[in-house]
């Protein structure tokens, strides 16, 4: 499955792309007859994630772990590459951090994506050179950015400008600790719950009509209503394998937390970012833990 690449010019990189400036240089005159000075370590602020999404840490030198997730569209320049953070593995909707990296196949660098891209064209290497993958946990050192902004959640674009990229050792995420909001009747067609982590108990079933390119979404039904829970397509845990065209409910892989088949006959436990519901459109939940 595909995403889009928008190639930025380099009048718009800048402002549009958030590509970096040139490098300041020294010239040889510059250095006669005085020895250059020695460099100073940067310090950087360890920043939870939560709080990063704070105007008063615009410009800050902080460092935030977090888990590196591709975007459905990215803009960008021949410097500079893009991808996102979120707080959690396998999340794809709600706060997010854009991180920018340099281009190229150096350390701390993130190689060029091409024009239509799928998670595996992802290639970063960490400042020790290890090559780093989408929803791994990463630790980002660089210059943060917060803004006001009318489309994002809760009124703040945030952007990290990195300097170095660390891997971190995996933790397990125990999903029942974040409080998260059980989806029901009640509160199923609920329009303020848009972007919440919530999760929903029932049995998953295909609808009468599939729309796949990036992910697929399947129904969960509460009463005469439905909720449409969104897989990623993948062969990974919290994941659904490719659908052929001409299908059958056998074609319906979908792998749960541990990476194991479900059962489609069988009650499932999902959590995720709930969508913005509609009047008569419960939303999206979209999937990042699965449980049988």
């Amino acid at each position: 499955m595909r995403r889009m690449l928008i190639i930025c010019s380099m009048a718009v990189a800048m402002s549009a792309c958030g590509s970096g400036g040139p490098a300041e240089s020294v010239t040889d005159e510059g250095l006669h007859g005085a020895e250059a000075a020695p460099e100073t370590a940067q310090e950087y602020e360890e920043l939870a994630y939560s709080g990063a999404f704070d105007k008063a840490q615009d410009g800050e030198s902080v460092q935030i772990d977090g888990y590196l997730q591709l975007p459905s569209m990215i803009f960008t320049s021949g410097e500079t590459s893009q991808i996102n953070i979120y707080e959690r593995p396998n999340q794809r909707h709600g706060r997010e951090i854009t991180a920018y990296l340099k281009s190229g196949s150096c350390n701390n660098c993130m190689q060029a994506l091409p024009e239509k891209y799928t998670i595996d064209d992802l290639k970063i290497k960490d400042h020790d050179g290890n090559p780093i993958g989408a929803n791994e946990r990463v630790r980002l050192l660089g210059t943060l950015s917060v803004n006001e902004s009318s489309v994002s959640q809760g009124g703040l674009s945030v952007s990290l400008r990195v300097t170095e990229i660390q891997a971190m050792p995996a933790v397990e995420v125990d999903y029942t600790q974040f409080g998260a909001l059980k989806i029901d009747k009640i509160n199923l067609l609920d329009t303020t719950l848009v972007n919440v982590l919530s999760y929903a108990e029932g049995r998953l079933t295909i609808p009468s009509m599939l729309f796949m390119q990036d992910d697929i979404s399947l129904d969960m039904a509460f009463g005469d209503k439905k909720l449409y829970v969104n897989f990623p397509f993948g062969t990974g845990p919290n994941q659904i394998e490719d659908i052929p065209e001409n299908y059958t409910k056998a074609d319906f892989k979908i792998h749960d937390a541990q990476g194991k088949l479900i059962n489609l006959n069988k009650p499932v436990k999902v959590w995720g970012i709930r969508s913005q519901p509609g009047k008569d459109n419960s939303g999206f939940l979209y999937v990042e833990h699965l449980e049988q």
